[in-house]
């Protein structure tokens, strides 16, 4: 079992950014098992307070608020390793979505010889909209959701996971005909990262999407922004001055 490659995939990012759409297509792409880490926590919640099923999106984050905070700070590693042992058998390579913090993963690190942590980085206004269509809110309401759950992730440290990102993936894009391009070209970069061979993929050059690598990070994002490494910077920035001032 040692001499076996076995691939572990984060993908990490702030609620709206897109990351559970990108971390399906990964999945399905090489064909791992994919993990929600959110899934896993929220279903715990719910086990211990049966009344948040009754609850819409803002309500739950409003009413697990404390309790997510304090399961994440204490429990996520070990969730996560009882979970994949018991419901995710990776023979080959697992994808997990929604990573907070490094130390999540960090049980499960031994079982793989290569992991792959992505960090996917939307707009505040971009995820706004998303949440509104997913979640069917009102923009108040979807305001209301995201402050409290982008507080909520920098308080269990998902900053972390954005300096540690391999790959940052700027999703700024709305339709899926825009956003192909960029997962064609990231399955094909993962690929490279992983040395899997036995995917066929296209080739990674697309006039539509910048590849770039910049202090050790590559950065994907489409061709008509400007200095995407300054606007992921920026956003990031933005973030914190957020959580700042709800402090």
């Amino acid at each position: 079992m040692k001499n076996q490659q076995r691939f572990l995939v984060s993908v990490s990012g702030f609620s709206g950014s897109g990351k559970s759409f990108l971390a399906k297509f990964l999945s399905e792409l090489f064909d791992f098992p994919l993990v929600s880490l959110t899934k896993i926590v929220g279903t715990k919640l719910e086990n211990m307070f049966p009344q948040m099923k009754n609850l819409d999106v803002v309500e739950r984050i409003e009413f697990g608020y404390n309790y997510v905070l304090e399961i994440n700070k204490r429990f996520p590693a070990e969730i996560l390793m009882e979970y994949c042992k018991n419901n995710s058998p990776y023979s080959t390579g697992l994808i997990i979505d929604g990573v907070k913090n490094p130390k999540d993963v960090s049980l499960l690190l031994t079982d793989f010889t290569l992991y792959l942590p992505i960090f996917v980085v939307s707009g505040y206004n971009t995820r706004i909209e998303r949440i509104m269509k997913r979640d069917k809110l009102a923009k108040n309401s979807a305001e209301r959701y995201l402050i409290k759950r982008d507080y909520m992730d920098i308080k269990v440290g998902i900053l972390e996971m954005f300096k540690n990102a391999e790959i940052l993936v700027l999703n700024e894009i709305e339709s899926e005909r825009q956003i192909n391009p960029s997962l064609s070209i990231l399955g094909s970069i993962v690929k490279k990262k992983l040395k899997i061979e036995n995917i066929h993929s296209k080739s990674i050059y697309d006039n539509r999407v910048n590849v770039l690598k910049i202090n050790g990070k590559i950065i994907l994002a489409p061709s008509d922004i400007y200095n995407p490494s300054e606007l992921i910077s920026q956003q990031i920035r933005n973030l914190l001055n957020k959580y700042k001032s709800s402090t």
